[in-house]
């Protein structure tokens, strides 16, 4: 069996946000566990991305035979909504240690 995580706020509403403006949302994620986890936030759409599969942007950047079907892999890249409305993130992927609890 893997560690524990609760995501404390597990929905974000972005409400009203004006295009072309900034806001920043909080998320706090805790690790309910005697070991290590880690966490990696995408989006739900994107179901080939996982742990085993994952590349970085550093990582696509230096593959001589990067291919653009390669492109949901790459985990921490800013995510584009239906509307074209782009979110970025801070932090894409965490490590917590045992039963830390972290805001990002």
């Amino acid at each position: 069996m893997g560690p524990i995580v609760k995501c404390l706020n597990p929905v974000v509403d972005f409400g009203l946000v004006k295009v072309n403006s900034k806001e920043t949302f909080e998320l706090t994620v805790e690790n309910q566990s005697p070991i290590q986890a880690e966490v990696l936030i995408k989006n739900s759409e994107n179901c080939r991305l996982n742990f085993d599969s994952m590349l970085t942007m550093e990582q696509a950047r230096h593959m001589d035979d990067f291919d653009i079907t390669m492109a949901p892999l790459v985990f921490n890249k800013p995510f584009q909504t239906k509307n074209k409305n782009v979110i970025k993130l801070d932090h894409y992927g965490i490590q917590l240690k045992p039963f830390e609890k972290q805001i990002f």
